[in-house]
């Protein structure tokens, strides 16, 4: 037996040595033959025994990662970590070797390793070590792809003296790093080949249809394609490529084969075309210069893309190829694809910019947003409208509304981007929610009033069944639709282009459809749907009878449409719309040829029955003023913009997003201009006209809640105020033609309610762009305070003022006291022994020595008792001295004393042009101030609130009164009248406060004579009630809510603030008459002379007067100056039954102004010219105060 286990050890033995173990006995196997050699013995290094139980023994063992990877290129094995990669010369064994690492396991264990399958040629394993190193030379090793390997190491149990093994798996590769020239390209499978390359050089030397080709070696593939655009703006151009490839860092040329450098590529892109096929037309595939350096198969290569890529294209991670197809365009997106594998952790990265795009369709441009809010009930067609911001953003967007449909309003954009969810504020800027816009806004430049929506969708929910047209003339995409009217509203981009040449017309014919017939993009089923009515934000309008109507014109229907006529010809007029109702084509059309004259004369509105109205493909941008006009296309992207001719100076077109954007600097005519947006795919057009026009313009920019500065007339509640340059001109080449004049003098109200005005003040702004004016006067409004005069001497002299009396033999002291010579018999003279009882019979009367100047008055508003020298001509009194007589009485001393009065302009005068100038300025004459403006003009007038002025009324500010114009109408105001009235010199013929002042703020363009060319003058109206831009601001004779009388609910009043019509001694139209004469030589001062108002009298019950001829004092023949009755009105509204200063009477035919009442019987008055009199009935001049020491 014992020779038989002999030779079974030996056969094992000989088994475990040369690795022949059976498969079934790998990862850990050990003899089931027991060794019989039973005197086996292990020592240590050193040779000594030891007891083989100390001997720790394998029990598992592993290379890094279990992953054996040789990188060729840099010969050495790497190994990565979660954070790195390393590399070494070996791959080493780890684990739990025991002892077999150290002499002691190598001298008694015996350990042996082997592999399966055999590595690969060039890698080679250590059998005592289990490390694998590679040959001395790599330049011949091949890659080798990952295999799966096992690795056994056998060895002696010293506890049981039998050999045993264990393994491991371990997977083995030969590697490269990804080569540098790593990018992506189109693939086989690529429908087209269309890309964009940015250079390094600009792009002016390529152009569309020309050649286009990189700097290639002989031995490679020529890189040539054919230039579809040329984009100047980035330097970049869109080809097709033809053959071969073009690369990042490419040399290209002009030329079909290279010749020399244009510049060289610093970026690229794809583009590929959406498809509705079932056949994938994307392709892209990565390359290197070497065939197999990208094998995932051979170099173990994987792809990541960052981001992800959209729905309908897929990535390939083994291959790095991006395929699909898409019906959808997909916006252009940089994308990153890396390419790594196991000796190349980071790998290398190829960044390219992606898109799958249509070719531009149905191109639209527009100035305006369709807005859909909450509710629009308080938004106001000229309304300012603002939002408020979050970020990303930094500021709100504003603008003015333009058109409005229940609860969708168009708004031009002056600024900002309006969004959903935004609070929007009916003001400037910002302050407070009014209204929520609650969905998407959309760009829209017109809308459109038809018989029916069915059918027809909006562009973001079906973009074949929202394109609509009118036969073969009109096209656009419907943006948005009202659904609440009868006949729903479509808000609209208007497309014009060469095939859709025209614009939407309502001339009961015309209608719309969806259908194909609109253009290929187009499929909806809707057709014959009636036009009723078009809006765009100027319109065109054929008329019958075109004659006299002309631009700046106002004009209006009768179904409260209302515009400006900005252009005129033939029989076309353009008009620019300031209402929410619209001309139609079964209107008349009438035009304000009224003006600002007094329907006088000749002078009446000119009609015309209207044949057509259409929408207007046209821009009118305001010089100086920020424009903002933007594309919109149904289908299209990744376009290139370009525009014939130039635009006009101040304005750029955004060749990369097709914004119009600037600010004009001059006016132009109006030109036709072609926008050209092309892609890699197509190329389509849009056809629109711009005019920039200019005014001369006078701005509210106080921008208070209540504030509205509108032109005078009918549906001119939002209309702004002023004069377009055009009317101007033409007014300059036909001066003798009134319905030219009358649009170039026009009158504007400043609306403002009461307590914002107190508070905030006024500021105006005047506009006159470049070439409009030569200069600007203006002239502040201006008032009297206290009534000037001119004194004059008289030739008697009946008032005699006592200056000192030291007689002790009368009653009292009458120092400071008056008589009358006509009624005490006083003389020039002494007089000596008096009779004490002649001088205490005098009718003696309390008088203030410094107002014997006519025009001379004490002021006792907030008790200041200051005298106001308002007098410019000279006075004669007598003054009388008493003494004791000689023997008895007293003596008495009458003399004559002249004096120059001094008056004082700045000391009488009130209202804006006393804050404008100064006390000088005024006192020289100053009214009004000059500022050349041939190169244009901007400047402000600003104002102080009366409150910080310490003034308790309004009339610092406020100059309209209710019935300054002579007019009838309720919408027509004419200021000549008025005007004529109050335009005299300082005289004694003053005898209201706007005589001889400045009733008006005039703002006058004047040519470099000096001769009028345009004049706005403006009325600032306070109103007691609250007040919107939709009520009767255009109302001239409707004063209810401005002058409400009355208390609210809290018993407090309406009226806090006074104004001149609280000055107004009748309610009831005190001045009278409204004829005119025949037309004036001189155009430019009025084509007609309106009569000027004369105030009417007010009979007073109860008092006649007696007067003495040249006296300012009349005294009451009977009743009392302080008790009567009249139908006359005071300040509080209430009758008038006592006189006070300021108001003016009238006896024997003449009118004359209270200066003091000085007793129930005594009232002395501004005029000295009286006439004598005895018991003339005296009666109230129905004119307005001067407001003197009742109010500021």
């Amino acid at each position: 037996m014992k020779n038989l286990n002999g030779i079974i050890f030996i056969t094992i033995f000989s088994l475990l040595t040369t690795g022949c173990m059976p498969e079934s006995l790998t990862k850990f196997k050990k003899d089931t033959v027991q060794n019989a050699t039973a005197d086996v013995t292990f020592t240590d290094e050193d040779g000594n025994v030891i007891d083989g139980s100390t001997i720790n023994i394998p029990t598992s063992f592993n290379y890094p990662n279990n992953q054996i990877t040789f990188d060729r290129e840099n010969s050495m094995f790497m190994t990565s970590t979660a954070s790195s990669t390393s590399g070494s010369s070996a791959a080493l064994v780890e684990g739990d070797l025991g002892d077999i690492g150290s002499q002691v396991g190598i001298e008694n264990l015996n350990p042996v390793y082997t592999i399966s399958p055999p590595l690969p040629s060039g890698l080679s394993l250590d059998s005592e070590s289990g490390e694998v190193t590679s040959s001395s030379s790599t330049d011949t090793l091949s890659l080798y792809p990952s295999t799966t390997h096992i690795v056994t190491l056998t060895y002696l149990n010293p506890n049981t003296l039998l050999r045993e093994s264990i393994s491991t798996s371990v997977t083995v590769a030969i590697q490269e790093p990804i080569d540098e020239s790593f990018r992506l390209s189109f693939g086989d499978n690529a429908a087209t080949k269309k890309m964009y390359l940015t250079l390094s050089e600009e792009v002016s030397n390529f152009s569309v249809s020309g050649p286009v080709s990189a700097s290639r070696s002989t031995n490679e593939e020529s890189a040539v394609g054919n230039v579809r655009l040329v984009n100047t703006d980035t330097n970049t151009i869109v080809i097709d490529v033809t053959s071969g490839e073009f690369r990042l860092e490419d040399l290209i040329d002009n030329s079909t084969t290279y010749s020399g450098e244009e510049g060289s590529v610093e970026s690229l892109g794809y583009y590929f075309e959406t498809s509705s096929g079932t056949t994938d037309n994307i392709h892209l595939s990565p390359i290197t210069d070497s065939s197999t350096n990208l094998s995932n198969t051979s170099n173990g290569v994987r792809f990541t893309i960052s981001p992800d890529l959209p729905s309908g294209l897929s990535f390939d991670n083994e291959t790095g190829e991006i395929t699909g197809r898409t019906s959808t365009s997909l916006t252009s997106t940089t994308y990153t694809v890396r390419a790594y594998n196991d000796v190349d952790g980071s790998g290398e990265t190829f960044s390219f910019n992606l898109a799958v795009i249509d070719s531009p369709q149905v191109l639209g441009y527009n100035s305006s947003v369709v807005l859909s809010v909450n509710d629009a009930s308080d938004i106001s067609i000229g309304d300012y409208v603002a939002t408020n911001f979050t970020p990303p953003l930094t500021s709100g967007a504003t603008g003015i509304v333009e058109f409005k449909s229940n609860d969708y309003i168009v708004v031009k954009i002056t600024g900002g981007t309006f969004q959903k969810e935004q609070s929007l504020d009916i003001n400037r800027t910002y302050v407070d929610e009014e209204a929520i816009i609650t969905a998407d806004p959309k760009f829209v430049n017109a809308a459109l009033i038809v018989s029916s929506s069915t059918g027809l969708t909006t562009q973001d929910s079906s973009k074949s069944s929202s394109i609509i047209c009118s036969g073969s003339t009109a096209r656009a995409t419907i943006m948005e639709i009202d659904t609440a009217p009868t006949s729903p509203v479509l808000f609209i981009s208007q497309s014009v282009d060469s095939t859709f040449t025209g614009n939407f017309t309502d001339n009961g014919v015309n209608t719309i459809q969806n259908t194909s017939s609109c253009g290929s993009t187009a499929s909806g089923s809707s057709s014959s749907i009636a036009i009723q009515g078009v809006w765009s934000p100027t319109v065109s309008i054929n008329i019958a009878t075109p004659t006299d109507f002309h631009v700046g014109q106002d004009v209006n229907n009768s179904s409260n449409a209302a515009g400006t006529i900005s252009s005129v010809s033939g029989n076309e007029i353009v008009v620019s719309m300031v209402t929410e109702n619209q001309f139609r084509d079964t209107d008349t059309i009438t035009n304000n040829a009224i003006g600002n004259d007094d329907s006088i004369g000749s002078e009446v509105n000119k009609t015309s029955s209207v044949n057509s109205v259409s929408t207007n493909n046209k821009f009118e941008l305001r010089r100086g003023t920020d424009v903002f006009i933007e594309p919109f296309l149904i289908l299209g992207s990744e376009n290139y913009y370009t525009i014939s001719p130039e635009l006009p100076d101040g304005l750029e077109l955004d060749s990369s997003t097709g914004i119009i954007s600037g600010n004009p600097t001059e006016a132009t005519t109006s030109e036709t201009f072609t926008i050209t947006a092309t892609n890699s795919i197509g190329s389509t057009t849009s056809v629109f006209d711009i005019e920039v026009v200019d005014y001369f313009e006078v701005i509210d920019i106080k921008n208070g809640p209540s504030y509205v500065l509108h032109k005078e007339g009918r549906f001119n509640n939002n209309r702004a105020c002023r004069v377009n340059k055009k009317a101007i001109e033409n007014f300059s080449d036909s001066s003798s033609d009134p319905q030219l004049y009358n649009v170039i003098d026009i009158d504007c109200f400043m609306e403002v309610g009461e307590n914002d005005l107190y508070n905030l003040g006024l500021d105006f702004q005047v506009d006159s762009g470049p070439d409009v004016c030569e200069f600007v006067d203006y002239y502040p409004y201006s008032y009297w305070q206290f009534q000037p005069k001119i004194s004059t001497i008289p030739s008697s002299v009946d008032v005699a003022y006592i200056t000192t009396d030291s007689c002790d033999n009368d009653d009292g002291d009458r120092t400071g006291q008056a008589v009358l010579s006509s009624v005490d018999g006083i003389s020039l003279g002494e007089s000596d022994n008096v009779p004490a009882g002649t001088i205490n019979g005098w009718s003696t009367f309390d008088f203030d020595e410094e107002t014997f100047c006519d025009g001379n008055y004490r002021d006792n508003y907030s008790n200041s008792g200051n005298v106001r020298t308002c007098d410019f001509g000279t006075e004669r009194h007598w003054e009388i001295s008493l003494t004791d007589g000689t023997t008895s009485g007293c003596k008495v001393e009458v003399t004559q004393v002249t004096n120059t009065c001094d008056g004082s302009i700045s000391e009488c005068i009130a209202g804006a042009a006393a804050e404008q100038y100064s006390t000088t300025q005024l006192d020289s004459g100053v009214v009004k101030t000059t500022t050349p403006a041939s190169n244009g003009l901007v400047t402000n007038f600003a104002y102080q609130a009366p409150i910080s002025q310490g003034f308790n009324t309004n009339i610092s500010l406020a100059n309209y009164t209710a019935t300054n114009s002579c007019t009838s109408g309720s919408y027509d105001y004419s200021s000549h009248g008025w005007y004529e009235r109050t335009n005299i010199s300082i005289s004694n013929n003053v005898v209201d406060p706007f005589m001889a002042a400045q009733p008006f703020y005039t703002f006058a363009c004047t040519n470099s004579g000096g001769e009028i060319k345009a004049r706005i003058r403006v009325m600032v109206r306070d109103w007691n009630f609250a007040f919107s831009k939709s009520d009767v601001i255009d109302n001239v004779a409707d004063t209810t809510l401005m002058d409400l009388p009355g208390e609210d609910v809290f018993d407090n009043a309406y009226n806090e603030r006074n104004d001149f019509d609280n000055l107004l001694v009748s309610l009831s139209s005190p001045y009278a008459g409204c004829s005119g004469s025949a037309a004036k030589a001189n155009a430019t001062d009025d084509i007609y002379a309106p009569a000027a108002p004369s105030p009417q009298s007010i009979s007073i019950t109860g008092v006649t007067v007696n007067a003495v001829s040249g006296s300012p004092i009349i005294t009451a023949a009977s009743g009392s100056f302080t008790s009567f009755t009249s139908s006359g009105i005071n300040p509080s509204g209430t009758a008038m039954t006592s006189l006070s200063e300021g108001v003016s009477i009238r006896f024997n035919s003449n009118t004359y102004v209270v200066k003091k009442v000085i007793s129930s019987t005594v009232v002395q008055l501004t005029s000295p010219a009286l006439s004598a009199s005895a018991g003339d009935a005296l009666s109230l001049d129905g004119a307005y105060r001067f407001p003197s020491s009742l109010y500021r």
